[in-house]
């Protein structure tokens, strides 16, 4: 985009100068810079440092008034009016990119994500319930996640590809769009509060099993929210991950056919030897629970997990009022460049309480 920018910028300064030595040197000179401006636009490029540029390069034309040397003036005028729209946005070009940087950083995930399986060996997952999930975080990630990535490898690569290649000195036919989609995804809000309208964590034996298909639309749209697909960003391999959003929580999950949700725990099965779930005030996000304090499982959770391990994906038990749940969060296709492993891995669970709303 420089090198276009350049381009035109040169063009502008000759017809500028050549403008004002004519019979109507401002009217010639106002013409050539909207032109200058006006034109590309029609090619939809836009040229941030050539807009300057005609702006100072009108706001330089008060030299023609000195008598006798206006217009060999107006020649170092328009030289440095160009140099200074040019060193502007060079100056805005790097503070931009390096903002971005360090919005969207390169991370390892070698020591963060162990590679092995929980279990030794994949979990048989079922199939069907893999590939839906697989084809939710492909809805959820589409067009925009490859010109997400696309920005993300420019903002990271060299310094001088940076410079050149950068949007500041020309935005094209899909620049807004390669912002948007390097947005996508971003959760700057705060943690999200547990409810707390659960039961206690020892469910009374008169509790049986209860199932349905409002139990798996939950838990389905709160691992979606969790994993948050917008926000994967772009692998090269498991050293250089960039512009990782970390999983966690954006809100409340929906309720569904009048369960509410209570509290919601993650079952940690990777980074402990034993599995554990992770305490906290906050539905989980994991850049809180890295140091959050963790309790072993209870033994409905207990329980559940070797059911988990199985092959099932839920594990519910509850009255009519009152329910817990623990459903498996497995490893997709599009989770094995980071997690490693096998498609279909455990890779932790959901503890959930419910209580069913009035």
């Amino acid at each position: 985009m420089l090198y276009v920018s350049l381009v035109v910028s040169g063009l502008l300064l000759i017809a500028a100068n050549l403008a004002v030595r004519g019979r109507h040197p401002v009217a010639g000179t106002i013409g050539a810079c909207v032109i200058a401006v006006v034109g590309p636009a029609f090619l939809m490029l836009g040229l941030p440092a050539v807009l300057i540029q005609a702006v100072l390069l009108v706001a330089a034309l008060p030299v023609l008034l000195v008598p006798g040397r206006g217009r060999r003036l107006y020649v170092p005028a328009s030289v440095l009016a160009t140099l200074a729209a040019y060193g502007y946005t060079a100056w805005s070009v790097n503070e931009r990119q390096e903002r971005l940087r360090e919005q969207f950083p390169v991370e390892s995930m070698v020591d963060r994500l162990p590679t092995r399986s929980p279990t030794g060996k994949p979990s048989p997952a079922d199939p069907d319930r893999l590939e839906s999930h697989e084809q939710l975080i492909e809805k959820e990630t589409g067009f925009l996640a490859s010109m997400r990535d696309r920005t993300l490898e420019r903002l990271h690569e060299d310094k001088v590809g940076q410079f050149v290649n950068s949007y500041g000195f020309g935005v094209g036919r899909m620049s807004g769009m390669g912002d948007y989609a390097l947005r996508r995804g971003q959760r700057d809000g705060p943690p999200v509060p547990q409810p707390g309208l659960g039961p206690d964590r020892s469910p009374p034996d008169r509790w049986e099993p209860v199932v349905g298909s409002h139990f798996d639309s939950l838990h389905e749209a709160s691992v979606m929210d969790f994993v948050n697909p917008a926000g994967f960003g772009l692998v090269r391999d498991r050293t250089q991950v960039f512009g990782f959003q970390k999983h966690g929580f954006s809100k409340v999950p929906d309720p569904a056919d009048a369960w509410k949700v209570g509290t919601i725990d993650l079952v940690g099965l990777l980074l402990h030897p034993e599995p554990v779930a992770y305490v906290s005030a906050n539905l989980p996000r994991m850049d809180e629970l890295r140091d959050a304090p963790t309790r072993p499982l209870d033994p409905f959770e207990a329980e559940g997990l070797e059911l988990l391990r199985g092959g099932e994906e839920l594990f519910a038990r509850g009255s009519d009022k009152r329910a817990r749940m623990l459903g498996a969060v497995r490893s997709t296709k599009q989770c094995l460049a980071c997690h490693g492993g096998d498609r279909g891995d455990l890779l932790g669970a959901f503890s959930y309480t419910l209580r069913r709303g009035d």
